[in-house]
């Protein structure tokens, strides 16, 4: 669906990936086709359906808004966080979540951020505590709690951004934090201080995160080189 002109004559990475450098200093741009253009432009709900299931096929949950602010993208074509989306001669459809996922993952980690202890409760009910999947959902991430972590709103962005990533696995595991991360607040601060601290572990430790999950969390999210190795 997605042209680039010329592209026969760019130079492939060994992942077959276009290089960034080469279309940057050739001023390459590419667009949808003529016929894909058209059809886009005379229909707003395909637009819609389109945004919605590339959202749910290849992004957690953390980051839909802050995408479709990027691309300046309306509120109300948002995607429900278990909601079923056509999206016709897809190659694989959107799972849905498991409504289970997220109360087994917060009893394990006692309804606390596994990193930083957040437990604020508004009315006695949990606030601003998430469980995180590590291996993203969109990306084949099971709903299962060796492949979650009970995170606050902040450490869970954090993660799904690759700012924060882990180290090791099971009762093992530590906090690594991005070389990228930087700022001068006291916030930026006790993120980068959390370089190298140890990641709470569930109750059962036979539940604790699967090596497979943190090492695809490393390979695919997180920003390396982290601030340093311990």
């Amino acid at each position: 669906m997605w042209e680039i002109p010329g592209d026969a004559s760019l130079s492939l990475t060994s992942s077959n990936d276009l290089m960034v450098s080469e279309l940057r200093e050739r001023d390459v741009k590419g667009g949808f086709p003529p016929a894909v253009q058209t059809l886009l432009q005379s229909d707003p709900e395909l637009v819609r359906t389109a945004i919605r299931g590339l959202l749910a096929e290849h992004f957690p949950w953390s980051l839909h808004e802050e995408i479709r602010e990027a691309a300046e993208i309306h509120r109300d074509w948002h995607l429900a966080e278990h909601a079923v989306v056509p999206w016709p001669q897809r190659s694989r459809s959107v799972r849905e979540r498991d409504p289970a996922f997220r109360d087994e993952v917060l009893r394990q980690y006692e309804r606390r951020c596994a990193i930083c202890d957040f437990d604020v409760r508004l009315d006695n009910r949990t606030f601003g505590l998430e469980a995180a999947h590590i291996q993203w959902h969109s990306h084949e991430g099971p709903d299962q709690v060796s492949n979650g972590l009970a995170l606050c709103v902040l450490h869970h962005k954090a993660l799904d951004r690759g700012a924060l990533g882990l180290r090791g696995a099971g009762t093992g595991l530590y906090v690594l934090i991005s070389s990228q991360v930087g700022g001068s607040s006291p916030a930026t601060r006790e993120l980068l201080d959390l370089q190298g601290k140890p990641v709470r572990p569930p109750q059962k430790p036979e539940l604790a995160p699967s090596p497979m999950f943190v090492a695809w969390h490393r390979k695919q999210v997180f920003r390396d080189p982290p601030l340093l190795e311990t």
